[in-house]
């Protein structure tokens, strides 16, 4: 099901295991909060990042705050996001 969204942070960092990790906090349509993106090694990590500054419109990380998306959910969970207007969308599970 596709919601209207907007992305509340962007985390970049490492976890607990010293893993680096990233997600994106997102706002959905339905007036619920979760996370999207899971821990991403290597080149994963650089596609991923790469992937949520296009879609979002955004320069750098810190811009993606509070910007506008789509988002694809499946089951509870957001599988996909995309641009608010243009029919460009990002699956990670598929397109990493």
């Amino acid at each position: 099901m596709i919601y209207n969204g907007k992305i509340k942070k962007f985390y970049l960092g490492t976890s607990d295991y010293g893993r680096v990790s990233t997600y994106v906090d997102v706002e959905c349509g339905d007036g619920t909060y979760q996370g999207f993106g899971p821990y991403m090694p290597g080149d994963k990590l650089g596609k991923f990042v790469t992937r949520v500054l296009d879609i979002s419109e955004a320069g750098s990380w810190d811009q993606v705050v509070g910007k506008p998306i789509r988002i694809d959910r499946e089951d509870g969970l957001i599988v996909g996001i995309g641009h608010y207007i243009n029919n460009d969308w990002f699956y990670p599970r598929s397109d990493l």
